[in-house]
């Protein structure tokens, strides 16, 4: 009888954490627009892109490689499946604002 009480009790232990993990609130996450106070990576300005692609419905496009300009800015080639770079932005230091590399207009899937 004693076994079966140790096994109810790590059961109802377990239950009692599955529920608390999900319960307990996630930290939201947050982009290096969205947070000033650390500076753009090259991974963060990926993540952007990647960001407004799928907002656009390019399922097509990825970021590809991406360096830092001299003002600090990011600059991020958009590649097709093949590999193949169909386009620059330039990912803003301070604001993270996806613009074209050539016009400086904001990102857009016509453009």
């Amino acid at each position: 009888m004693s076994q079966l009480k140790t096994v109810v009790a790590l059961c109802l232990s377990a239950a009692a954490f599955a529920t608390m993990a999900i319960a307990a609130p996630s930290t939201p996450v947050v982009s290096a627009a969205e947070n000033s106070a650390q500076p753009l990576t090259l991974t963060g300005a990926k993540h952007i892109v990647a960001d407004q692609l799928a907002e656009m419905g390019q399922a097509g496009l990825r970021p590809g490689h991406a360096e830092f300009d001299k003002d600090g800015n990011v600059s991020v080639d958009i590649v097709d499946i093949s590999g193949l770079t169909v386009r620059h932005v330039l990912v803003d230091a301070k604001s993270g604002q996806v613009t074209d590399a050539r016009t400086r207009a904001p990102l857009s899937a016509h453009g």
